[in-house]
């Protein structure tokens, strides 16, 4: 619809005017218009957007900062909001900057160097793989490590079923799992031997020692194998080749953690640790105090690091008042936990010594640090070892609630490949079957029925947050996700693999769609079914 020339004046003269008369005067065009006239004032309206791209006019720098708060999916979902946000969301300098801040480190490359904060355009086309292929590839694995969603299921029989009918106890056949190989206890042959499953080839292997010596427990960690003996030895093997066995006499069968870290294998003892090398065959004993919360073998194979608990008093007293409101000493409050670290090394003379550090309090998340209750030291043998090494626990029961109950708080004690102390603290304790790490702030758990409820497995993500002076790094995990599931399960696995074995079946969950074939999922023993999700 043209303008009458009789009007362009009108316009040119209201284009002059100040805001507050261009206000009042369109203002009181829109009361006087009819409803047909209103219908087409809104069909005009709605072309326009008031909406401005702020992201997009952000500059780089200021951008990589932005995204460090999201999820690192929505970097893939987000892309689709328009061409801008695509050729952003797509830098690779930018989707580095969100894997560190998510993870700590750069899982698509080898090296653990931080990368450097400079952005600039020419970062999309700075690496010689297809970034972009591997960065999706990630994102979507890490997205279904989180929601429990697999590429695909695979149900096998238990171990624990036997081809006989009889069944035997799943910690009779002690399984582990580690980089995508399962190990267990062959009941078939009366625990004499191990059985190493490969899920990415379905190789099978097992191994035996020369005495067909009855085997009580088994370890795995990369491609090294250990297992303790009844009749007091622990033999290792090495995955890749079934003829090579090295053993050593163990002092007890009472033994609190087995860590295995590349050839090098440590048992910790209550006041000692026994650390074998399988390159030297020698076996070194190191004397340790009792207070042991967990031990980590450093990737170096020469170094051991050993959490403490320890309890101090408040420096603080607790004042009360009296009858007669006088300020009166009473006792002091109660005291508080710490941990302390310890570091064994190998001097040249092939002799351990250590290097102790400073007490270090151990916050407790979820209430004043002055509550009324008691902490609780202690170690569970049924939890996994994590990456670097888990297997502690400091517990603290709170002051008994209006019914009576109390409600413990669990904070399990890690060490970090970079030697620092990680706290993990769960909404509450996981007491069927190992907790797991999948991958970093991502866990799974076992959970038992409460109040008539039927069993559950449950999926917590952490937050991270750094003590003072870097002193630790505090993971506080929260429930993501709840699934009911048939019967007891104790969880495995990492980022490639998820194994939920049961007492009659074993699912796997196939998180990476690279890791295993069709052809593989076949081969593999004991096959019941094959899904597809």
């Amino acid at each position: 619809m043209n303008i009458h020339p009789d009007d362009e004046a009108f316009l040119a003269r209201f284009q002059t005017l100040p805001k507050p008369r261009r206000q009042a005067i369109y203002r009181g065009l829109l009361e006087r218009l009819r409803s047909d006239e209103w219908r087409e004032v809104r069909e005009h309206a709605e072309v326009h957007t008031l909406q401005c791209d702020i992201f997009g006019k952000l500059p780089l720098e200021i951008t990589s900062l932005v995204a460090g708060f999201l999820p690192l999916v929505d970097m893939i979902r987000l892309r689709r909001v328009s061409r801008r946000w695509q050729s952003i969301l797509s830098y690779h300098s930018l989707c580095r900057a969100a894997l560190w801040k998510a993870l700590g480190r750069n899982p698509l490359v080898n090296s653990t160097a931080p990368v450097s904060n400079t952005l600039t355009a020419t970062s999309k086309t700075d690496s010689n793989h297809d970034f972009e292929t591997s960065f999706a590839s990630f994102v979507e694995r890490r997205y279904r490590l989180e929601r429990g969603k697999p590429h695909s299921v695979i149900s096998m029989r238990s171990p624990a079923v036997s081809q006989n009918d009889h069944d035997y106890s799943l910690n009779s056949v002690d399984f582990r799992y580690s980089n995508g190989i399962c190990t267990w206890i062959d009941q078939l042959e009366d625990g004499t031997s191990v059985i190493a499953l490969n899920l990415s080839t379905g190789e099978r292997k097992k191994f035996t020692t020369a005495n067909r010596e009855t085997l009580l427990c088994v370890r795995i960690s990369g491609s090294t194998i250990a297992a303790l003996s009844l009749s007091g030895y622990c033999h290792v093997w090495n995955y890749d080749d079934t003829s090579q066995c090295s053993s050593f006499r163990v002092p007890s069968l009472e033994v609190n953690q087995i860590l295995i870290r590349g050839k090098s294998v440590v048992l910790e003892y209550p006041g000692s640790l026994v650390h074998w090398s399988c390159d030297t065959r020698i076996a070194r004993t190191i004397d340790v105090e009792q207070t042991v919360v967990t031990v980590a073998l450093h990737p170096s194979e020469d170094e051991i690091t050993t959490i403490h608990y320890c309890e101090q008093l408040r420096s603080e007293p607790e004042r009360t008042l009296d009858g007669d409101g006088d300020d009166v000493l009473t006792s002091h409050k109660p005291p508080m936990p710490h941990f302390y670290t310890t570091k064994y090394a190998l001097n040249s003379e092939g002799d351990w010594y250590a290097s102790p550090s400073r007490p270090v309090p151990i916050p407790i998340p979820r209430g004043p640090m002055d509550w009324p209750g008691h902490y609780v030291f202690g170690t569970r043998k049924e939890i996994q070892p994590g990456q670097y090494g888990i297997d502690g626990y400091i517990e603290y029961t709170e002051e008994e609630d209006e019914n009576g109950h109390k409600r413990p708080l669990f904070v399990y004690l890690s060490i970090e490949p970079n030697g620092l102390v990680a706290m993990h603290t769960l909404p509450y304790n996981p007491v069927y079957g190992p907790q797991f790490y999948s991958e970093e702030g991502i866990i799974y758990f076992s959970i038992a029925p409460r109040d008539g409820k039927c069993q559950q497995y449950g999926i917590a993500k952490s937050k991270a947050m750094t003590g003072p002076s870097d002193a630790y790094v505090w993971l506080d995990y929260s429930i993501q996700h709840l699934q009911d599931v048939e019967e007891r399960v104790h969880i495995f696995g990492d980022e490639k693999f998820l194994v939920f074995l049961g007492k009659s079946k074993m699912d796997i969950w196939v998180m990476d769609e690279n890791a295993m074939d069709e052809m593989t999922s076949a081969r593999l023993p004991g096959l019941v079914a094959l899904e597809t999700v």
